[in-house]
């Protein structure tokens, strides 16, 4: 399993500081996420497929306020890339709405 987006390629003078970083991001989500449970990880694709049937677009942030944390918070955003990459989505980018996030940037993904 490959994490989204993928690491670089095709740079002929070896792998550069950008895609070791990449490398590296990559191996920690696909680590977090073989480690989480099937059942969240189910429950979080079931409500996010809901959330794009029925408005067309869905945040991470929604989601979770559905079905809850899970065992470690890099389990959301592996689960997120996971499922917008196996249903090519489309990001935009809005505050989030959650006090606790301090309006940090998020992504909402939105079908094509």
């Amino acid at each position: 399993m490959n994490c989204w987006p993928p690491a670089p390629t095709g740079r002929a003078a070896g792998p550069t500081t950008m895609t070791i970083g990449q490398q590296l991001k990559d191996a920690g989500c696909d680590r977090v996420y073989e480690n989480t449970s099937e059942a969240w990880k189910e429950a979080f694709v079931a409500q996010a497929d809901d959330l794009l049937f029925r408005n067309g677009s869905y945040t991470s942030e929604e989601v979770v306020a559905l079905i809850g944390r899970p065992h470690h918070p890099n389990a959301i955003g592996a689960a997120t890339r996971v499922f917008a990459k196996d249903r090519n989505l489309i990001p935009t980018y809005e505050p989030a709405k959650q006090p606790a996030a301090h309006a940090r940037i998020i992504t909402r993904w939105h079908s094509q």
